[in-house]
């Protein structure tokens, strides 16, 4: 059980300050309800990340290899998929489908203090891919992005500034609907919906210039990562970019198709996969693709995972 004191104590160990006044301290004792989850709150705070000159702990360089399968047939991809849907709908209902969808006009609602805020903080992710391209000297003037896992659109509205199109993809309609509401408070309509109902869905979009995913891949099994990632990079552009971020390590992992397909039980959490980076590099060079930049990111915010955020190009065809 921790005090308010411990909170204060925090904010001045951690974030160097005082709490900004008695409610925020109030809020976070109604949310943080030991030593552990305190210490979390605080050091995975936006405010300590972007203001922190304590640099990153490296992971550990001697973990074991991961016995993982990437590779399934179109059926057992599919079958995982659908089992991806479910999960996804099943939390639909009571994390989004709350009191606010039940007005029957909710996409005209107007946002909340708390959504704003939601929205603003995409920013910051989709100013991280301006700078990646901008370190390896790519112009983001491509007329058609993809975004896989577009969700409810906290970084939809911002990459749609960046774009004249995007085609925004996911696996559940509900988030897709929020999508068009915030699109719509912010006064965009260059969006373009997509229902992932299958790996073959995907495959038929038409081609694209740039390729954007961030926090979306690692919920998929890695065989269906790697169909995903096959096909929307074999659909980009001679030329086009790719800017996602992948795990390509987690400590004691393992996956097994059968074991996933036959011996594991419904999703009750949402899953986290990864697929090694050796195998990664493979579908880039198959699919033409020249890495530009690989680095280790926060976005799993944990010391037992090694996420990688990745920017690379489709070779210009050659004569």
């Amino acid at each position: 059980m921790i005090t308010t004191y411990d909170i204060r104590m925090a904010y001045r160990l951690i974030l160097g300050r005082e709490p900004e006044n008695d409610e925020i301290v109030k809020e976070i004792l109604q949310r943080a309800y030991s030593l552990a989850e305190l210490r979390r709150e605080f050091l995975t705070s936006r405010e300590f990340r972007t203001t922190t000159t304590f640099p990153d702990m490296a992971k550990p360089l001697d973990w074991a290899p991961l016995p993982v399968e990437t590779e399934a047939s179109p059926e057992e991809s599919a079958q995982m998929l659908r089992r991806i849907e479910t999960y996804w709908r099943e939390i639909d209902v009571p994390e989004v489908q709350s009191s606010l969808m039940q007005h029957e006009d909710f996409t005209y609602l107007d946002f909340t203090e708390d959504e704003n805020d939601f929205y603003e903080h995409g920013q910051e992710l989709i100013g991280i891919f301006q700078s990646t391209a901008e370190r390896c000297g790519i112009s983001l003037d491509q007329r058609v992005c993809l975004e896989l896992g577009c969700g409810v659109g906290r970084l939809t509205v911002w990459l749609s500034e960046l774009f004249p199109k995007i085609l925004g993809v996911d696996i559940s309609q509900v988030r897709m609907d929020l999508n068009q509401r915030a699109l719509r408070r912010f006064g965009r309509s260059n969006v373009e919906f997509h229902k992932l109902i299958s790996i073959d869905s995907l495959a038929a979009l038409p081609q694209f210039d740039a390729f954007f995913s961030i926090i979306v891949l690692q919920h998929n099994p890695p065989p269906v990562i790697t169909a995903l990632l096959k096909t929307v990079l074999g659909k980009l552009y001679p030329g086009g970019i790719a800017y996602f971020q992948i795990p390509t390590f987690i400590k004691g992992y393992s996956f097994s198709i059968h074991h996933n397909l036959y011996e594991t039980e419904k999703a009750s959490l949402m899953e986290m996969h990864a697929v090694p980076q050796k195998r990664l590099f493979q579908i880039l060079q198959d699919c033409d693709c020249e890495l530009l930049e690989i680095r280790e990111d926060p976005w799993t915010e944990s010391n037992t995972i090694v996420s990688n955020s990745v920017l690379c190009k489709k070779k210009e065809v050659t004569s």
